[in-house]
């Protein structure tokens, strides 16, 4: 029998004299603790106390659970991956029963001493919190992903994403209006009417590494300039 078990079925034995409450923790800690129930009881007989006290604490799935990743930095298959088992962990979480007490505190107070003995489910430990469990499920991760990985990724996104604004580069290098855009604020103003028109077009510009779209326009001029020479 665990300790926990044990201090389960002596708090139903003394149930009588026992009330539950809600001590705070820095008024347990400024008191004695016990190590053992049979002291505690000892303790508590020798003391003629009648009142005693206990304490329950339940813990809930949201300790444990690890959020996904939203990073919109991150390169989309390390953050897939990494969702990914962010996803199974939590299912796993999910299938635990948080109902049983994660800890029993009792104690009881003498001559304005609190004197208490806690016991720990041993069902939660070696369990992992969201923060810690999250640090090995990234680092599991990035082992895959080594630096070479990384750049060769980066490299596809990079060339996919030239790929997608092709459409967009040339349907502005052909249009005549584009080329009486001069200066910077004649772009700004026909890039915006050009994403009116193509809203599909602003997150392929983004994709592209374009904070801004009238970047991209500058960036398009300079082509059109380059191609009449």
């Amino acid at each position: 029998m665990t300790d926990f078990e044990e201090l389960g079925i002596w708090m139903q034995r003394n149930e009588d004299n026992l009330f539950h409450s809600n001590i705070d923790y820095d008024q347990l800690d400024k008191g004695i603790t016990l190590f053992d129930l049979s002291e505690f009881e000892k303790a508590y007989k020798k003391s003629q106390t009648k009142l005693l006290f206990g304490k329950t604490i339940l813990l809930g799935a949201d300790l444990y659970e690890v959020d996904a990743v939203e990073s919109q930095t991150m390169i989309e298959e390390i953050k897939e991956e990494l969702n990914k088992r962010i996803e199974k962990h939590n299912q796993a979480i999910n299938k635990i029963d948080f109902s049983e007490p994660w800890v029993f505190y009792v104690y009881f107070v003498h001559e304005g001493i609190t004197v208490s003995y806690a016991a720990y489910n041993s069902r939660y430990e070696g369990m992992e919190r969201s923060e810690d469990a999250f640090a090995r499920i990234e680092a599991d991760v990035l082992e895959i992903y080594d630096e070479k990985k990384i750049k060769e990724i980066r490299l596809e996104i990079s060339r996919k994403a030239d790929e997608d604004l092709k459409e967009a580069t040339t349907l502005i290098l052909s249009d005549t209006e584009f080329h009486k855009c001069t200066n910077h604020g004649l772009r700004m103003k026909y890039i915006k009417q050009l994403l009116i028109e193509h809203p599909g077009f602003r997150d392929k510009i983004k994709n592209a590494g374009y904070f801004k779209p009238s970047m991209y326009a500058d960036d398009v001029w300079r082509m059109y300039k380059e191609s009449l020479k």
